[in-house]
């Protein structure tokens, strides 16, 4: 079977299948790779993040609630440049340079991308009835009624297909991330999903999600 080279994947949620809600999209357009979040989200300039490893501070701007909500997307070129496109209110776009990674051509083992710590899953409640709509392709997550309120954790990876060892967690945990879920992106490669409920900071800011970009990949 010939793999096309434009796949979308939409990454799906749902409860012992009975309905099904959208998450994130991956998409790789020719030599281009492209991802966002279904869901628009607050963005400020004021915000930081200090991420060390294994300890991560968020400082928070008191208005940060009261922002407007924007949507945006990623961005990793064939040249190996990374972007993020954040669109304004009035219709405009805002384009960040974000890093200058490897080309694609030289990924020969799982490189992992972008790391997610959800919101509390109740928060995702975009229902989608068409998984497939728009020729995309839907890779669904199932999980049990009880992790409605619960955070989980996210890696995702482009890797050749084979056999690998596969890599430390980045942020620290205290159980195995080890529930994968795969899909073909390109001709050469393949999208990794590793993820875990995560048993932490369930009541902290529930409808928050924290996510992070890799800075460099060589």
């Amino acid at each position: 079977m010939e793999i096309p080279n434009q796949i979308r994947v939409r990454l799906l949620f749902t409860y012992n299948k009975e309905k099904f809600f959208k998450f994130y999209w991956f998409e790789m357009k020719g030599d281009d790779f492209y991802w966002g979040s279904a869901y628009k989200a607050n963005h400020s300039e004021k915000t930081s993040t200090d991420f060390n490893g294994t300890e991560v501070k968020i400082e928070i701007p008191e208005d940060f609630n009261e922002l407007e909500k924007t949507s945006g997307k990623y961005s990793y070129h064939e040249s190996g440049q990374v972007h993020y496109k954040l669109n304004l209110k009035d219709g405009k776009s805002n384009y960040n340079n974000i890093s200058n990674w490897i080309k694609k051509d030289k990924i020969d083992k799982p490189t992992r991308f972008f790391t997610v710590l959800s919101r509390t899953l109740n928060h995702y409640n975009k229902e989608i009835p068409n998984l497939t709509k728009g020729n995309s392709y839907a890779l669904a997550l199932n999980f049990d009624k009880e992790v409605k309120k619960k955070r989980v954790y996210f890696e995702f990876f482009l890797s050749p297909p084979g056999k690998f060892q596969p890599p430390e967690t980045l942020i620290k945990m205290n159980g195995i991330a080890n529930d994968i879920a795969i899909h073909t992106i390109s001709p050469e490669l393949i999208l990794i999903v590793r993820f875990a409920v995560f048993e932490n900071l369930n009541d902290w800011h529930p409808d928050k999600e924290l996510s992070i970009i890799t800075n460099e990949i060589k």
